[in-house]
């Protein structure tokens, strides 16, 4: 594997350790809600809305996506994503009421919408062509490794009653990734799409501490107009619609 190829593979190694947050905060009210259960005196119907909360958050947050990924960019939109969970985490630590709970608990579900959307996205259009298949599985380890991650938390803070860091720590892990992933570029297909083909530069990046992160595989006319040009025109009316896409991609990454 070349220098651009390594470069790249950490791009993606970076973007799918997102996975991670986006598993501990499924888990984690696992151990959580029983202590939040007690404080707040929760009858049985508030505890199934507080999980609820979560999954309407996900459909919102799904369905939006695709719109927020083309307009800002993916980059911009994992690291507004990194810096969602961690604000609304702590929001949701430092809840005073079940109102103030599920509020927090919503925010947190339409993060993760977007994210099964968007990180995927990223991650392939990052990696190169050769590993972009072991890193989407990266991501989905990812995923698993933070429910893993969020039961063992639980079990630990069991003893304390303490929800509110059980809650609170998702925040931990989004501030430690976002300097990395604020210091990425966009993925070249973003750029193109955009007509910024200079800005496209290359899909294989390096990073330095004097440079910061660069590309530096050359793109040609023909091929950033093939880019642009996306699916052929007979089936584009079918499968590139904003529903479809954003569906088909949330479908993909929770496969």
């Amino acid at each position: 594997m070349g220098t651009g190829s390594r470069r790249g593979l950490l791009v993606g190694l970076t973007a799918a350790s997102v996975g991670v947050i986006y598993g501990y905060d499924l888990s984690i009210i696992a151990g959580a809600q029983l202590f939040v259960t007690e404080d707040f005196g929760l009858s049985t119907r508030q505890q199934e809305l507080l999980t609820t909360m979560v999954v309407i958050g996900q459909i919102i947050g799904a369905l939006g996506a695709g719109v927020l990924a083309n307009v800002i960019g993916r980059k911009r939109s994992v690291v507004l994503i990194l810096f969602a969970y961690a604000a609304f985490a702590l929001l949701a630590a430092f809840s005073v009421s079940l109102t103030m709970l599920l509020g927090a608990r919503l925010l947190v579900g339409l993060t993760i919408g977007v994210t099964v959307v968007v990180v995927p996205v990223y991650v392939a259009e990052s990696a190169p062509t050769a590993v972009r298949g072991s890193l989407l599985t990266a991501y989905q380890l990812a995923i698993v490794s933070g429910l893993i991650v969020g039961y063992v938390t639980g079990y630990l803070l069991a003893g304390t009653h303490s929800w509110r860091w059980m809650l609170g720590l998702a925040c931990v892990p989004a501030l430690l990734l976002a300097p990395l992933v604020i210091r990425m570029p966009d993925t070249a297909r973003w750029y193109v799409l955009k007509g910024r083909v200079d800005d496209a530069g290359g899909r294989c990046c390096g990073w330095s501490p004097t440079r910061g992160w660069t590309t530096s595989w050359p793109i040609s006319a023909g091929r950033s107009a093939k880019v642009a040009a996306g699916s052929p025109r007979c089936c584009r009316k079918w499968f590139a619609g904003p529903i479809f896409g954003r569906l088909s991609s949330s479908s993909f990454s929770a496969s």
